[in-house]
């Protein structure tokens, strides 16, 4: 599996407050079988600290290495960005990442209500070059399925969160998920793991896997982040 979706690096994100803290995220990681894993770290939250790419990337760079000397995984890194006005200003100047410096940027909505034109996002965001994967498409409290299935007709791709397939993120949550992925429109799913939240995207994987097969389960949990992504060693 690929872990798409995390909140691993210490010191810089909501997700970890010390290495060793982010250690044992990384062990947890290894334990469930995952070799690859994407580093999204917040970016255009006002609730938390506001950094440079420049910064991040010797931040990712330093605990790469780290890692590396310990543990037999593969770090990637992206970000996790706000929905802002600012968006299409500093994707303009390129002064946000995607994933793994590819096309694919990962977009988080806001949660206390929906952005007014998802189409324009979308067209601008295309036209400057770039995919949009939605982070945990099934949190929004504002968008039911049709919604969801009509980001997908405007070319969006959809992440879920692993707890939310469990649900641990909420039975109706869960509901919602499992409808989405009887219909084929999931893309990515992902652990959005911090230091407080559990990483189960293992148990995920087993109720996909029961549910709608072996070969669903291998695209939305590794293959197709593998091609997304440019990631071409996982196993």
């Amino acid at each position: 599996m690929i872990d798409v979706h995390t909140h691993i690096l210490p010191f810089f994100d909501d997700g970890s407050d010390d290495l060793q803290e982010s250690f044992r995220m990384i062990e947890r990681e290894i334990t469930l079988g995952i070799k690859d894993i994407i580093i999204t770290c917040h970016a255009l939250r006002l609730d938390l600290k506001k950094y440079s790419q420049q910064e991040l990337k010797d931040a990712f760079a330093v605990f790469q290495k780290q890692v590396k000397e310990k543990y037999d995984v593969r770090l990637y890194l992206g970000q996790e960005i706000a929905y802002s006005e600012k968006l299409i200003p500093l994707l303009k100047k390129k002064e946000l990442l995607t994933i793994n410096e590819s096309e694919f940027l990962l977009l988080e909505l806001p949660f206390d209500e929906a952005v007014p034109d998802m189409e324009e996002l979308a067209f601008s965001c295309r036209v400057l070059g770039y995919k949009v994967i939605i982070a945990h498409a099934e949190r929004y409290s504002y968008y039911e399925f049709k919604n969801l299935a009509n980001l997908k007709e405007l070319g969006l791709f959809l992440q879920i969160n692993s707890n939310s397939v469990t649900g641990r993120g909420g039975k109706d949550t869960q509901k919602l998920v499992l409808k989405l992925l009887k219909n084929g429109l999931v893309d990515l799913v992902g652990s959005d793991v911090h230091a407080f939240r559990k990483n189960d995207l293992d148990e995920a994987f087993q109720i996909v896997d029961k549910k709608f097969g072996h070969g669903i389960a291998n695209d939305i949990f590794q293959n197709n982040a593998a091609r997304m992504f440019g990631i071409t060693n996982n196993q």
